[in-house]
């Protein structure tokens, strides 16, 4: 979704006509292709976003396991910690996922699908600044949950412990993956619990 205004309306028909013309659709595209674009939409009011109103992009996407899948039916945690960009995207996908459990630190950037953010940098002091015209409002209630930052399975980290986590370069990583990585130590132990039920 975006504010709906003149100035997103153009950059987010410039920014898909830059998209399509680097990464034309396949032939293997579901998608409608009578579908208006959704700049060219008339905008909804969004309720948790202070009735404000929005451009709505609905884009919805199965995801389908390959033909070559192993067809797992036990849980997959996706462990998340400083993340951004695309990973944001997976978390999204694993927190509407009963298969998927995400395991981490809360992202305190926002995340979800988005466009490329804008880059704006002032004229004299050229301090730049990243603005996200679009924000992600897919299973969102209030304003806080367009972040997507939340994590099924959080993980508590006192300060040593996040010392000891971003300086374990020099250690064996196998030994230090099973027994002293926060993350990795709290999806092992909710696979004990998995396979204890």
């Amino acid at each position: 979704a975006a504010i709906d205004s003149p100035e997103n309306r153009e950059y987010i028909k410039r920014h898909s006509q830059i998209v399509s013309k680097h990464f034309p659709k396949s032939e293997q595209d579901s998608s409608d292709p009578d579908k208006v674009p959704f700049y060219e939409q008339a905008g909804r009011q969004i309720p948790f976003l202070g009735n404000q109103y929005f451009l709505i992009d609905k884009d919805e996407l199965e995801i389908t396991p390959d033909e070559d899948s192993l067809n797992l039916s036990c849980p997959v945690y996706v462990l998340i910690q400083d993340i951004y960009s695309s990973t944001g995207g997976l978390l999204a996908v694993a927190n509407r996922s009963n298969q998927l459990i995400s395991v981490g630190i809360r992202s305190p950037v926002s995340l979800g699908k988005g466009i490329t953010p804008l880059q704006i940098a002032l004229p004299n002091s050229k301090l730049i600044f990243s603005v996200e015209p679009t924000v992600d409002i897919s299973d969102c209630e209030t304003a806080a949950d367009t972040f997507h930052g939340n994590v099924e399975v959080p993980v508590e980290i006192n300060p040593e412990e996040f010392f000891d986590y971003w300086n374990s370069s020099s250690k064996d990583y196998f030994d230090w993956l099973l027994h002293e990585d926060p993350f990795m130590k709290k999806a092992l132990e909710l696979m004990k619990t998995e396979q204890a039920d």
